[in-house]
């Protein structure tokens, strides 16, 4: 397109009209950017707070598996076994709607099998910690030891790192989208950067097209009204 054979007016449109789009262009892509911050940030949180659930879990079973050695070690004395029982229920109840609530947000192939994972582990020491309690019952501490140190502890620990691989999957995660967070930012800021110095580029260019294609028919104006100046002299002496 030549610009010398536009009027000043469309000329000027043209040059606004570009830098115009180009700004829209900036804000389309900030904008865009800035939602895939906003759902990076908002999943990297809720990886977050499900890490931090199992942990509240692993401390809860931590919490009854002591209780269950203290029973355990003081059997014979049904008080400390009535003392503890009430507390060692509510905080079974409290750790179930843990499970349920990780096992309905939980939806990727991994988290849920690490979730059916850390619930089999959970039942295996759930049982052998029953069977630990009936033995109690029928006072037999001999067997009741025998089976805490040979079943119930061991079901309690590779219960409690079913719950860490869990925390730590969640955890990665978390960190993984906070790492596109972080890399969205950065990509957002060289694109913008590459705009705006396209756009200094452009508007200098339209400037220096609209001034020359204004100013030159001036300036060959001027020049041949004084070559006609010149051309009166020579005739008209």
């Amino acid at each position: 397109m030549n610009l010398n054979n536009l009027k000043i007016g469309r000329r000027l449109a043209i040059g606004f009209g570009a830098l115009l789009a180009l700004m829209a262009v900036m804000f389309a892509v900030a904008f865009w950017q800035l939602l895939l911050n906003a759902k990076d940030s908002r999943e990297a949180e809720e990886y977050d707070r499900r890490a931090g659930l199992v942990s509240t879990w692993a401390g809860l079973t931590e919490l009854n598996i002591t209780r269950t050695l203290a029973i355990a070690k003081a059997a014979g004395m049904p008080q400390v076994e009535a003392h503890f029982a009430p507390m060692m229920k509510e905080t079974s109840a409290r750790i179930s709607e843990v499970q349920k609530e990780l096992e309905t947000v939980i939806s990727s192939d991994k988290g849920k099998a690490l979730m059916v994972e850390v619930g089999a582990r959970r039942k295996v020491y759930l049982d052998a910690r029953g069977q630990l309690t009936d033995l109690l019952k029928q006072g037999d501490p001999l067997a009741a030891e025998a089976l805490l140190n040979g079943k119930v502890m061991p079901a309690a620990q590779e219960y409690l790192g079913a719950m860490r691989s869990m925390s730590a999957f969640e955890h990665e995660l978390a960190e993984h989208h906070g790492a596109e967070v972080t890399a969205g930012l950065a990509r957002a800021k060289i694109i913008l950067a590459a705009l705006l110095v396209a756009g200094l580029a452009l508007g200098t260019l339209m400037a220096w097209s609209i001034a020359r294609s204004v100013t030159a028919p001036v300036h060959e104006a001027v020049k041949e009204i004084g070559r006609a100046s010149c051309r009166e002299r020579v005739y008209h002496p």
